[in-house]
Order: C-alpha cells, then sequence, then structure tokens
C-alpha cells in the first residue's frame, strides 16, 4: 500500500472513492452555488458564519480568517474560479503537499467552529 506521498494526481482521480469524496467536498465548498468555486465562495462563507452566529470582534475575525485559510491553503491564484474538475485536480495535487496535514488539521478546526456556530443558531442560541 503506497502512502499519500507516493501516489500521484492520477491514482487520486482514478479513484471512485477519492472522485466522491471530493465531489461531495466541491459542492459543500460552493457556497454561491455557481458550480464553480472561487475565493469569493470563502468569503462569503466567513461572512455567514459571522452573521448566523452573531459573531463580534475578535471571533469574527477569526471565522473570516478560517475560512479564507482554507482557501489559501489550496496554493491557487486569488482569481481562480475552478469547475468540478479543476478542483478535484487542484485537490489531488494538494493531498500530494507537504503542508495537507497541517491544513487538515486546520479545516477540521474550522468545520469544527461552524457546526457550533450553526448548532447554537438552530437552538436558537448563541455562541459561547
Amino acid at each position: 500500500m503506497s502512502t499519500v506521498q507516493e501516489k500521484k494526481t492520477e491514482d487520486y482521480l482514478a479513484s471512485p472513492f477519492w472522485r466522491g469524496k471530493f465531489k461531495a467536498r466541491f459542492h459543500y465548498l460552493d457556497f454561491n452555488k455557481d458550480e464553480r468555486v472561487s475565493r469569493e465562495d470563502f468569503e462569503e462563507m466567513g461572512n455567514h458564519f459571522v452573521r448566523i452566529g452573531k459573531l463580534e470582534e475578535p471571533l469574527a475575525s477569526k471565522m473570516r480568517d478560517a475560512c479564507f485559510g482554507i482557501w489559501k491553503s489550496y496554493n491557487l491564484p486569488d482569481d481562480a474560479n475552478l469547475t468540478e474538475e479543476e478542483f478535484l485536480v487542484a485537490a489531488a495535487k494538494f493531498v500530494q503537499s507537504k503542508t495537507f496535514i497541517y491544513c487538515s488539521v486546520y479545516t477540521s478546526t474550522y468545520q469544527f467552529m461552524c457546526i457550533i456556530i450553526i448548532y447554537q443558531e438552530r437552538k436558537g442560541g448563541g455562541i459561547y
């Protein structure tokens, strides 16, 4: 069995399981539902979570930074506007990078923060 670093972009793209997992991530990240993933999606996502969480500074800035940090972790130009297939290729290259483990932890932390905010919002309470 090969490690993450030993796999090639083509290996990831050939895996139905991997493609399905990252197609789901693409649709999750396409926040404005224009069938493309761009910097704008991450900015809107951060603003959305600040709004629904009724976050004030400095937590609001941390939430925006966390969302935007995910975009930056893909090492794409600021003006990138990726289709689903382009996103899959970028993601396959990204998981081979040395920063992948760090960014995976960063992404998990962001997702955890978002889950807490959404839960509290649906429950009708504020953020602790």
